[in-house]
């Protein structure tokens, strides 16, 4: 689920039903397996829990008004939502943490495996470089967030050293310019925290870390246009204008963002749409293509456009909760991790659905929990 794998083989026709239908059954199956019961299932513990929860009430609150013909549908993936992240948080409550890591770092070998096979070879040239994930802005930041949870508990030098080259690599096939920037605060901030936790004293092993970002960094900058050329699916999908504005090159935002369709006129047109109406105009109205023929690509959006303020208040409440929850100490590389999030709210409209969040959620809510329990108990 982590790499999104059942999708990409319910899409390929191995899976006879759809991976919605699997939750379910999967979620009554860890139960048993770890001992619990469907009580501990509604008992909500975290901050979190009671946000996905807020989401499903909101979600049913404001179908009245909706006008779009999938309202039960949207109500529903709020439900499996909750339903993904308390299950998930029960079973990393009763996981060794050894088991964490491997799993983790097996579903970022397999979503990153599947990048560069889809590059290489596959047919579809419009959506080469983005693996199972089927959208390479949403590969990259599940990479990203796979990425976080890995560098914060392997210790091992060189499996944190293949992780870096191997998000930088594989972001980098995706061509993701929000991901991309996300890769490289992700290594960036991890490499800080590291130097912060050795107080400041750069040893031998930091100095080789930084050395190999380096030289990932400037390996990727000086791909000639021949090299690039020489991949069809780099060609196909721009690379050549992507790596000169990431570069500084050319303009971040380019004319095809501004235009008809693009990015910034998108934005423009939602946030015209929600002060016109900050009450919200129902469940569902921001994937309505009878509303509007594009996808907000914004979370901020799709929620003011869905519960209006109560929803962008709700995101901001959880964000703060989150970050500054109560008798945890601040972790770094949590911080990192709600930092990348907070920048995909700016990009993705489909963040509160994405399962790789959701579980990376459960598995830290998981953490900072025993601490608060180690710590009133202590």
């Amino acid at each position: 689920m982590l790499s999104v794998t059942d999708i990409f083989l319910f899409r390929q026709g191995f899976l006879p039903v759809q991976p919605a239908f699997i939750i379910v059954p999967l979620t009554i199956l860890s139960i048993i397996l770890f001992r619990g019961n469907f009580i501990s299932l509604m008992v909500l513990r975290t901050n979190s829990a009671f946000f996905f929860l807020t989401l499903f009430i909101l979600s049913i609150l404001f179908s009245w008004n909706s006008n779009s013909e999938d309202v039960f549908f949207y109500i529903g993936l709020s439900l499996m939502s909750l339903l993904i992240y308390q299950s998930s948080y029960l079973f990393f409550t009763k996981i060794n943490k050894a088991y964490i890591i491997n799993i983790f770092l097996l579903s970022f070998i397999v979503l990153g495996l599947s990048i560069a096979f889809e590059l290489l070879y596959s047919k579809d040239l419009l959506t080469r470089g983005s693996g199972f994930a089927e959208n390479p802005n949403g590969a990259a930041f599940r990479l990203s967030l796979l990425a976080i949870l890995i560098l914060k508990f392997t210790k091992n030098r060189y499996t944190n050293i293949m992780v870096i080259i191997g998000l930088l690599v594989f972001t980098f096939m995706t061509l993701s310019r929000s991901g991309l920037i996300m890769a490289f605060l992700v290594v960036t901030l991890h490499l800080i925290a590291r130097f912060k936790a050795s107080k400041y004293h750069l040893n031998p092993r930091s100095i080789f870390n930084i050395n190999i970002l380096f030289l990932v960094i400037l390996f990727f900058s000086s791909l000639s246009q021949n090299f690039i050329e020489k991949i069809p699916g780099f060609n196909t999908r721009a690379a050549i204008e992507r790596i000169e504005q990431l570069k500084g090159n050319r303009e971040f935002i380019s004319a095809s963002d501004k235009e008809s369709g693009g990015r910034v006129r998108i934005l423009k047109d939602y946030f015209q749409f929600f002060t016109e109406n900050p009450y919200g105009y129902g469940t569902g109205t921001s994937s309505n293509r009878g509303f509007y023929s594009k996808a907000t690509h914004n979370t901020f959006l799709r929620l003011g456009i869905d519960f209006g303020l109560v929803g962008i208040l709700l995101l901001f409440v959880f964000f703060y909760k989150s970050i500054f929850i109560k008798y945890s100490r601040i972790d770094t590389h949590w911080l990192i991790f709600f930092l990348i999030v907070i920048i995909s709210c700016f990009f993705t409209n489909t963040l509160l659905e994405n399962r790789t969040f959701i579980i990376c959620l459960s598995c830290i809510d998981s953490n900072r929990h025993g601490l608060q329990v180690h710590r009133i108990s202590s």
